[in-house]
Parts: structure tokens; C-alpha cells; sequence
């Protein structure tokens, strides 16, 4: 059972806001966010290099459109949850359980959009990069013996020290 809030005085409503106001205002929301919360950087790190990547592999317009919908959803989904992670901080200061619970969930719905996320750029990316790792398979397939040793050796050593 979660203990009561203290009580709340209402605000006054203020007068409506210009648009540009009230852009600025989500503008300085996404900015906190980007600079207080770490896993919000990481998503957006991750969200500028996918994109990246599609560019400089020239993704088809509908593929663009999907990767762009996922690093969005991907990217509200860290906001959602910092907002109910604030939000929960300012009722409940000290720990309870139950907010415990609230945060957790919140949490997984980042983890279910970033999960999503991976798998749709899973898809599409395979698409762009089969052809040539099944050119380079197939030179290596056709070349001697000594080349393809080195090709194996570099790569274990890739993968040990890399």
C-alpha cells in the first residue's frame, strides 16, 4: 500500500503560451534528459549511428521510414520512463516497493522498444550487408589455402584481442 501524498496545492492555469514557447519548452525537455540521464545518451548514440549507417549504405525510403519509427519509439520510451522515474522521486522520496515496482516496469517498456529496435534493424541492415560478406565468403572460398589461413588467423586474432 503505497502511503499517502502529502497535500498538493492546485496551480493556477497560466495564459495560453505562443507555439514557439511551448517548442523551446519540449526542446529544453529533450535537452535534460540527453544531459542528466546516461541511458538516454546511449540510445541516442546508438539511434545517430544506425542512422549513420543507413545513409552510407543507401537504405530504400520504406526502410528509412521503419528505422525511423523504431529510434523514435526507442528514444520517447527513455523520456516516458525518466518522467516516471521524476515523478515517483518527488512523491515518494524515500524508497517504497511498490514505486519500486512502477520504475521497474517503466524500465521494461524501454527494454521491450529497444529489444524491438534491434530486431527490425536486424532485418533490414542483413539485407545491405549479405552481399558483400557473401562476396568476401566466396573470394575466400575460391583463393588458396595460404590466404584463407591468414583470413581465419586474423580473424581469431580479431576476435581474442579485439
Amino acid at each position: 500500500m503505497i502511503p499517502e501524498t502529502p497535500n498538493i496545492t492546485p496551480v493556477k492555469r497560466r495564459k495560453k503560451r505562443s507555439f514557439i514557447h511551448s517548442l523551446n519548452n519540449a526542446v529544453e525537455g529533450f535537452i535534460h534528459v540527453l544531459k542528466q540521464e546516461r541511458n538516454m545518451r546511449v540510445h541516442f548514440l546508438f539511434a545517430f549511428l544506425i542512422l549513420l549507417t543507413a545513409v552510407f549504405l543507401g537504405v530504400q525510403r520504406v526502410d528509412w521510414l521503419i528505422l525511423c519509427i523504431a529510434v523514435s519509439i526507442v528514444l520517447m520510451a527513455e523520456m516516458i520512463n525518466t518522467a516516471v522515474e521524476e515523478m515517483m522521486n518527488l512523491l515518494h522520496p524515500k524508497y517504497h516497493p511498490a514505486v519500486g515496482l512502477v520504475k521497474d516496469i517503466s524500465a521494461g517498456m524501454v527494454l521491450v522498444a529497444a529489444v524491438n529496435a534491434l530486431i527490425l534493424g536486424f532485418f533490414i541492415f542483413s539485407r545491405y550487408w549479405m552481399a558483400p560478406f557473401e562476396f568476401l565468403v566466396d573470394r575466400l572460398r575460391h583463393s588458396s589455402g595460404y590466404v584463407t589461413l591468414i583470413s581465419v588467423l586474423v580473424a581469431v586474432f580479431v576476435v581474442i584481442y579485439g
